[in-house]
């Protein structure tokens, strides 16, 4: 078992932070409400994908520090394991129902062939390429696993370069600026990109031109465990200007233009970052109430499965009722919110017990440098 050099005691576990349900409903929102049959109204549904990023990359982060510190090691094969049994059961059940869809309502715009060829690289999580180069038609009811395919990228890769980082005795602060330099040399690189083809596929899905909001996140998880810290009304100075920053973006059309703001980041990127580190970075702060209230929780809880049935759905409820673009959005919004608590309390629920016990640990800790 190896360790890394220590200079201080591990901080407390992140444990469960009802409030960081609430920041994935912030998320989820705008996204249903671009899917709608009114985008225009709605124009920066991406921006709720963006939140998602920063969540998770501070969320994985977090927990695989958090496991560095009690075994001394991170165990990569389990990781996997239990990624896969908390994406795979829903995803695969969007994607029969998808199909099934497809084939009853003439192909929702697609054929069967490129169903296929596509559902393999969902399968994959190497889909957003193929929307990023233009290198094979999507199907309109695939096209949201984009952003999976980005996260799962990332993870991919991420464990093993932490195991790397933490068995070479490299401290946590050196592993905050490796990150800090990652980030604003994606971000470089994302708007250099933009500047030479103006591509807004090249740029919305691929993996490189998306990655800054995974790394803020992780940035964050590693400054937690650097013993990051701020008082109560600083911390709720940070969310509730997050907050409100995030939802004056909500209206704006997704701009890549605009990645030249902020040395590259997006404002969402930012947005997400004051709202994360305050919620975390201080025991008690008054915003958090608000996101941990029920319709917050609810919605942040069932996350996930809200953005996997809301596409498709959307899109058979406006091959259903063409004409009727209102009535059709509410439609979706309502079998989106059925869908999505079936999945939560038969489906994923289940299985999260299930990976409750795939994620057994031992308990000898083993610290972490900050020097």
């Amino acid at each position: 078992m190896s360790s890394a050099p220590s200079a201080h005691l591990p901080v407390q576990p992140l444990g469960n932070r009802p409030a960081l349900d609430g920041v994935r409903a912030l998320a989820i929102a705008p996204v249903l409400l671009y899917h709608s049959a009114f985008p225009q109204v709605f124009q920066s549904g991406r921006a709720g994908v963006d939140l998602f990023f920063v969540l998770s990359g501070f969320l994985i982060t977090n927990l695989l520090i958090e496991e560095w510190n009690r075994l001394g090691t991170v165990e990569v094969g389990r990781f996997y394991a239990r990624r896969v049994l908390r994406l795979a059961p829903a995803m695969l059940c969007v994607l029969a129902f998808v199909w099934g869809a497809a084939l009853a309502q003439g192909g929702l715009g697609t054929t069967p062939a490129a169903m296929a060829r596509f559902t393999l690289l969902v399968l994959t999580y190497t889909n957003n390429w193929a929307s990023a180069l233009h290198s094979t038609s999507v199907p309109a009811p695939l096209g949201h696993f984009w952003s999976l395919a980005v996260e799962e990228q990332f993870y991919l890769v991420w464990p093993w370069l932490l195991v790397v980082a933490f068995r070479s005795r490299i401290s946590l602060r050196a592993l905050l600026i490796i990150l800090l330099m990652s980030t604003a040399a994606f971000s470089m690189w994302r708007t250099v990109l933009w500047e030479i083809n103006h591509d807004p596929f090249r740029g919305v899905f691929g993996t490189d031109t998306r990655a800054t909001g995974l790394l803020i996140g992780s940035s964050i998880a590693v400054a937690r465990h650097l013993g990051m810290r701020t008082s109560r009304g600083f911390a709720a100075i940070l969310v509730g200007a997050g907050m409100v920053l995030y939802v004056l973006i909500i209206p704006k059309p997704y701009d890549l233009e605009g990645w030249f703001m902020l040395g590259g980041l997006q404002p969402v990127e930012l947005a997400a970052c004051m709202m994360i580190i305050g919620l975390t970075a201080s025991s008690s702060v008054p915003f958090a109430s608000v996101l941990e209230s029920p319709v917050f929780l609810w919605l942040g809880r069932r996350s996930y499965a809200l953005y996997l049935w809301n596409w498709p759905l959307s899109l058979l409820a406006r091959a259903t009722l063409p004409h009727a673009p209102l009535l059709s959005s509410v439609l979706a919004i309502l079998c989106t919110f059925a869908a999505a608590e079936l999945s939560f309390r038969y489906l994923e629920r289940p299985v999260l017990r299930l990976r409750a016990t795939v994620a057994a640990r031992h308990s000898q800790p083993a610290l972490l440098a900050t020097a």
